[in-house]
Order: C-alpha cells, then structure tokens, then sequence
C-alpha cells in the first residue's frame, strides 16, 4: 500500500558490488517482508478480537450457568414446598440474589377488583410493602399486569413512564 514499514541496508567491503537487478531483488523481498509483516500484524489483532470475544463468550457462559441454576434451585424449591407464601419469599430472595438487585417484590392481582397486591418484598425499606394495594394500569407495576408485556426501565428520573420524580429517600434508578 506504498507506506514504508521499514529499511533494510546491505553493506559491501567493495564499491560497486551491488547492480541495479540486486536493487530490484531486494526490492521484491522488501515487499513480501512488508506483506508478512502485514499479515501478522492482521493475525495477531484477529487473534487479540478472538481472544476478546472468546473472554466475553466464557463469561456470557458464566452467568447464563448461574442463572440456569438459580432456575433449576427454583424448580425444585417449588415442587418441594407445599406453603406457597415461603416458596415465593425464597424465589424472590434467589432472583435478587443472581440479578444483584437491592430490593425487590411480588404483586398478585386480585381476582376480585384486580388491583395489584404486594405478596412479598425482600430488601431495603420493604417491611411495610406486603399487603400494599396498586390499582391496575398505574404505575410500572399496573402498567406492566395491565399490558402483560415486561418492561424495562433504564433510568426512573428520565423516563416519561414515570409520572413522578423519585423520592429523595429512595435510591431506585433503574426497574
């Protein structure tokens, strides 16, 4: 591609020991150096990118196990518990353990009005939420029983979803 990669310098004891066909020899194997050099330069970054995406795909691997197990964990939690209020308090428990998450809940709609009632909360500031009635179609939680599509919400103070701003006591960013 004409850009110099480097030089190469012969040297003789004599004067005029190299002729212009030396020149031209020289010049060749200048060029297939230059396209070696290339070509390794081209190897070792695919290598580096397939290395990357190999980390990355090991990792993807990770996580996509711990979660298989969290569900498996699951799975036999609920065939083996027959007092579905702890089954649920020990699922809820799982899923923020493997999602990371600071706090989380369950709300059942109620056959009856079908308001959203909170079943079971874990976490910071949630000891008052059981029994906490929602109407269906307000707030996220409405929202999402009302459509039956989930949702996600990347930043509470900057989604138009959220009819109100965050409470200066809550650290909620993301649902």
């Amino acid at each position: 591609n004409g850009e110099v990669l480097g030089v190469i310098n012969l040297s003789h004891p004599e004067s005029d020991a190299f002729t212009e066909n030396n020149k031209r020899i020289l010049n060749m194997l200048a060029n297939q150096i230059a396209m070696a050099i290339t070509n390794n330069s081209i190897l070792k970054a695919e290598q580096e990118v397939s290395k990357n995406n190999m980390i990355w795909a090991i990792s993807s691997l990770v996580e996509t196990n711990r979660r298989l197990k969290m569900v498996s964990e699951i799975s036999r939690l609920i065939s083996s518990s027959l007092d579905l209020d702890e089954t649920l308090n020990i699922i809820l428990i799982k899923v923020v353990e493997v999602l990371q998450a600071e706090k989380a809940s369950l709300l059942l709609i109620d056959d009856d009005n079908g308001d959203l009632i909170v079943e079971t909360a874990i976490g910071k500031e949630t000891q008052n939420l059981p029994n906490t009635r929602l109407k269906s179609g307000e707030s996220i939680s409405g929202y999402v029983a009302e459509s039956g599509k989930p949702i996600l919400v990347k930043n509470i103070e900057s989604d138009p979803r959220i009819k109100r701003t965050n409470r200066p006591r809550y650290s909620t960013k993301s649902l």
